[in-house]
Order: C-alpha cells, then sequence, then structure tokens
C-alpha cells in the first residue's frame, strides 16, 4: 500500500507481518522513530488490512481492532482526540478503541 512519501506492505500468510519503508515525519510508519527508512523495517504483527494516506497510516489487525499512526492535524487518526500540538502526530500505532469490530480501512 502506498502513501504519498511511504509504503506499507504485509509479509506472511499466518502471522500477517507489517513492514514499511520511505520518510517517516509525521509517525506514518509506526516504527517509533520519525527517521527515512529506505529499507523495510517490521512495524507490526498480525495485521489483516493496511491503509496508507498522504501523512498517516491505519491498521485492521486479524483481532479486528482498528489502529492508526501519523497525522492526525485533521482528526484523520480516528481516535476522538482534537489536532493539538501534544497529539497532533502519533509514531507508533495507536488503537481506536471505539471500533472493535473492523473488516476493511482506506486512507485518503
Amino acid at each position: 500500500m502506498n502513501g504519498a512519501i511511504h509504503t506499507l506492505t504485509q509479509r506472511g500468510t499466518a502471522i500477517q507481518e507489517l513492514w514499511g519503508f520511505g520518510l517517516d515525519g509525521n509517525g506514518q510508519l509506526g516504527d517509533n522513530a520519525l527517521i527515512q527508512r529506505v529499507r523495510p523495517t517490521q512495524v507490526a504483527m498480525d495485521v489483516r488490512v493496511v491503509a496508507a494516506g498522504q501523512y498517516h497510516s491505519l491498521i485492521v489487525k486479524t483481532d479486528g481492532s482498528l489502529w492508526t499512526m501519523g497525522d492526525n492535524e485533521h482528526g484523520s487518526s480516528g481516535t476522538g482526540r482534537g489536532p493539538t500540538v501534544a497529539l497532533q502526530c502519533k509514531s507508533s500505532p495507536v488503537a481506536c478503541r471505539r471500533l472493535r469490530r473492523a473488516v476493511t480501512t482506506a486512507c485518503s
């Protein structure tokens, strides 16, 4: 899945690992580093579906939970928190607690 400046890809059939690379200035890779990755780095496990937006990413895990990372300037993370400076970007995946049985997701 390609965002504007980053790429996320799944690997494996049983474990469903999520790997990412590219620019990460807003935390959209979810690896808690906020640096450019020129080689794939592991982001998460047990991932069913992934979506990459311009500056944020969404993950649906195999248990149906929705996770978000990256820019939240316009509430795109779905965490229910406003776009304050302290909460604007998340560099590691954060659970969207109100949505527990997600099947799919998309970003723009």
